[in-house]
């Protein structure tokens, strides 16, 4: 019998101050826990059939925009190789991107 549950769609948002004082370690930290999180999350949505994960990051400094210029992409498509930093920290840019989604 198929399983009669709506698959559910849950969004994942990821603010990240992306400013010239996160570079160094602390950027390789925040990439580090960036891709593990995706791995859970694919791992997660491939034993649960009733879930699809979307994810976007909104880097923010001088300004902020979506990670890949894109609002939501499924976890399993979401391509990550870090973010550079630079610019100075502004979280107003980025809470005005969230209205964007």
């Amino acid at each position: 019998m198929k399983d009669r549950i709506a698959k559910e769609r849950l969004n994942i948002i990821l603010l990240v101050d992306a400013s010239k004082s996160m570079g160094g370690k602390r950027i390789e930290q925040v990439d580090s826990a960036i891709c593990d999180i995706k791995k859970y999350l694919v791992d997660l949505q491939a034993e649960n059939t009733n879930v699809d994960f979307y994810m976007t990051i909104i880097p923010f400094s001088n300004n902020a925009s979506f990670y890949n210029d894109k609002e939501m992409i499924n976890i399993e498509q979401f391509k990550y190789d870090g973010i550079k930093t630079g610019g100075w920290s502004n979280l107003h840019f980025a809470y005005e991107k969230l209205g964007d989604i």
